[in-house]
């Protein structure tokens, strides 16, 4: 028995569905290749004779229901769909998109734990989470840290999961609250930050810490962990162009030979003069100098998010 449930479903409904479900995805193979909605299913629309037949197809599957189709542009919300709970996204994939990307537009402000490389923003992250702040660990989403400093035993998500992560946790925010994240790069690893999110970041009210250089090895030498050595030397011969020819092969020298510090104090150097020359992309609305301790209080986090929250 088929039955006639068609609707056509907005885009905070579709993002955010909690029960079973089966998203098909009838765009060619080559445009899902190149980017879907995480855990879709590909049964290209060109492949059958009518969208009716795809639908009867489905229904003959064993598959959960609803089936919640989506096509380029939402066009197939047009046809009459009576063969199963089907629901529909309106406007499609090219909808959903643009969605995500301006959804960053609105939301909660940003406060940013600034500092170079060993600073110990991540570890402060964690500790206003443990405090139940609101934290946006992007680190954690993309499995990288945006560094060749130690590595996640997991492999790093696709773009389509980490940008669907990310803007799933930013969606769960309260607005009237700051969220927390630390200084980072546009790029982690293979992953790029959403622009709208990165231009966010970049002009937010900025707590910089200032550790001396050797403390910030120090750090890193005490978080140092490496599973795959060749994969952590691959990444130090990626940097060469960057480093340099010296300096890149002197890294790998004394990772070679065992001299870890000197490796890290080569690569530390580096990653300030990256820093220091990022640094000029900035266009943060206010930079206050911070202890770390600070950041343990929970009266002088209020005093920063305050700030942050009447900061213009």
């Amino acid at each position: 028995m088929y039955i006639t449930v068609s609707m056509q479903l907005s885009l905070p409904v579709f993002f955010n569905w909690e029960t079973s479900r089966t998203i098909v995805d009838v765009r060619p193979v080559d445009a899902f290749r190149k980017g879907h909605f995480p855990g879709a299913v590909s049964f290209p629309l060109e492949n059958f004779a009518s969208p009716e037949a795809l639908l009867q197809m489905l229904n003959g599957r064993d598959l959960p229901k609803p089936f919640h189709l989506l096509d380029l542009d939402g066009s197939i919300a047009e046809t009459e769909a009576g063969y199963c709970e089907t629901g529909f996204l309106q406007g499609g994939y090219k909808a959903y998109k643009t969605w995500m990307s301006e959804a960053f537009h609105s939301g909660p402000r940003v406060g940013i734990i600034g500092g170079k490389t060993g600073s110990g923003k991540t570890v402060l992250l964690r500790e206003l989470t443990a405090m139940g702040r609101q934290v946006l660990d992007i680190e954690a989403i993309a499995q990288h840290r945006g560094s060749v400093f130690g590595g996640f035993s997991s492999p790093q998500p696709l773009l389509e999961q980490f940008e669907h992560d990310l803007l799933k946790a930013w969606l769960s925010f309260d607005s009237s609250i700051p969220v927390w994240m630390e200084e980072k790069g546009a790029v982690l690893g293979k992953l790029g930050i959403p622009k709208n999110l990165y231009r966010k970041m970049l002009a937010a009210v900025r707590f910089e810490l200032d550790p001396s250089f050797e403390s910030r090895l120090h750090n890193i030498q005490e978080g140092y962990t490496v599973t795959d050595k060749r994969k952590f030397l691959n990444s130090i011969r990626q940097l060469e162009s960057r480093m340099g020819f010296s300096n890149n092969h002197k890294a790998l020298h004394f990772y070679a030979a065992g001299e870890v510090k000197n490796c890290l104090r080569l690569l530390l150097h580096y990653y300030d003069s990256a820093y220091d020359y990022n640094r000029t992309r900035y266009n943060c609305k206010l930079c206050k100098a911070a202890r770390p301790e600070l950041f343990r209080e929970k009266r002088a986090i209020l005093a920063m998010e305050k700030l942050i929250m009447e900061t213009a």
